[in-house]
């Protein structure tokens, strides 16, 4: 029994390794420009593999995608791939996914998100929010805008550790100055401390966006590999 063990085990360390030697090799010829990589990396994406390090592996390809010309279809799949990660839970890939939905954006992706600002999943919420605060020109109107910022609050109120370089930009594209006189008016002390707390922070961010120097956005795509920057 323990010799089958053994052997079950070689066996699945060496598909784990044939595996990520696949993976590898899609990304290197992603990243070379190779003939069909880009279709290759969209039909990964689509299948969307859970294994070890396959985060990694997505948040580079969809990274170097957003260096690619794609067709109008392979963009109408791309679009079901960034609701399947706004949907699926958290990524470890998620900003890159943002990043390239802002370089490959429509407008049935732009309503899908806004219609999961009024979730009562707050996980998808606010992953909508992130995605929709990273495309360009969202066009939300002041519902939308609301809807956002309530489920920023009531995330921010149940976070623990308030992690994500994510906040501060997010809080900015948001940012109104009712929005702003509504948070001073909250962090003054409410009977629920937890949206005090949650409030001050979020004002905490918008201060710290404003007072930070201004970088080259990053979300842009890149012209070519010296300037692709796949760092999370």
């Amino acid at each position: 029994m323990g010799a089958m063990s053994a052997e079950g085990e070689r066996e699945r360390k060496r598909l784990e390794f044939a595996l990520a030697r696949q993976d590898l090799e899609l990304e290197s010829a992603l990243q070379r420009g190779e003939p069909g990589a880009d279709e290759r990396a969209l039909l990964y994406l689509e299948a969307d593999p859970w294994r070890f390090r396959s985060g990694y592996v997505k948040q580079r390809l969809f990274c170097y995608l957003r260096r690619y010309e794609l067709s109008g279809e392979q963009r109408q799949r791309l679009q079901t791939v960034f609701i399947a990660h706004v949907d699926a839970g958290e990524r470890w890939e998620f900003r890159e996914a943002c990043r390239c939905a802002r370089r490959f954006q429509t407008s049935e992706l732009r309503d899908a998100l806004v219609d999961r600002l009024t979730t009562d999943d707050l996980g998808v919420a606010i992953r909508a929010t992130r995605m929709v605060t990273t495309i360009r020109h969202p066009r939300l109107s002041e519902v939308d805008r609301s809807h956002a910022r309530a489920a920023l609050l009531l995330w921010a109120a149940g976070s623990r550790t308030y992690e994500g370089r994510w906040v501060p930009t997010v809080v900015q594209r948001l940012w109104s100055p009712v929005w702003g006189e509504d948070l001073v008016e909250l962090a003054q002390g409410q009977p629920d401390l937890a949206t005090t707390r949650a409030a001050r922070l979020l004002l905490g961010s918008a201060r710290r966006k404003a007072t930070a120097p201004q970088r080259q956005d990053s979300s842009a795509p890149s012209r070519g590999p010296s300037r692709l920057d796949c760092r999370p």
